[in-house]
């Protein structure tokens, strides 16, 4: 491994900042005015437009600062703007790498989303499994991202819809919302032998189904009410 030389100068901020990074990883100021002579407040004028600082206080590079959560970024920008207004070049900046907003009908409303709320998920149960909502109660946690649905208490309802137009009479709608809530598929199981189950294909391939059925109903579903739509996008983006 040859020995390496350690810099002793740098012709422009420029450079003394690309040798900041390989050192340090990072932007150091006194390692800059070290290499250049200058003061810390020159180089930051001369490297306007590359390096920002945050509203925390530390500094960051252009493609660093400019990337990641730049809507939080930026809502975090205008206020600290208000105070300083050193933070403008920040908030225009982060102002011309915001994404666009994407319309309902760009967006893939899976069911288990964390964005969409255990509420909406509730009346969409309700509507589809033509079961009264105030009988539907529909859980997440957070911490572990599980779904929990229960019908009066259980995992089954009576109606038509449930039990056959989505769902099949061995795997009812309602546990097969959870399932998909929760990223899963389902397997029916049946009695073999007195004591011993196993697979049922055609039941599981019926399941299926039902399952696939419940998802894209709720695509559909989910964007059929303008002022739901308008909310969940907002949320979404």
């Amino acid at each position: 491994i040859s020995y390496q030389r350690k810099v002793e100068r740098a012709a422009d901020a420029a450079q003394a900042l690309l040798v900041s990074l390989n050192e340090t990883g990072g932007i150091n100021w006194p390692r800059m005015e070290e290499l250049t002579g200058k003061q810390a407040t020159d180089l930051q004028a001369e490297l306007r437009g590359r390096v920002y600082r945050n509203p925390e206080g530390s500094w960051e590079t252009d493609d660093q600062y400019l990337s990641g959560d730049v809507r939080a970024k930026l809502r975090t920008g205008e206020a600290a703007a208000t105070v300083d207004p050193v933070y403008r070049d920040n908030v225009e900046a982060l102002k011309m790498v915001q994404p666009e907003d994407l319309p309902p009908s760009a967006i893939d409303a899976r069911l288990g989303a964390p964005w969409v709320a255990p509420d909406d998920v509730r009346d969409f149960i309700a509507t589809t499994l033509a079961v009264q909502a105030s009988r539907v109660i529909v859980t997440y946690t957070e911490v572990t991202g599980d779904w929990m649905v229960r019908v009066d208490g259980s995992r089954s309802a009576g109606t038509v819809e449930a039990t056959r137009t989505f769902g099949i009479p061995e795997m009812n709608g309602v546990a097969l919302a959870e399932l998909a809530l929760n990223l899963q598929r389902p397997v029916v199981y049946v009695e073999i032998e007195p004591g011993k189950r196993g697979r049922d294909p055609e039941k599981t391939i019926a399941a299926e189904a039902a399952q696939q059925k419940l998802k894209d109903e709720f695509k559909r579903w989910l964007w059929t009410d303008g002022d739901r739509a308008d909310r969940l996008a907002r949320v979404y983006n």
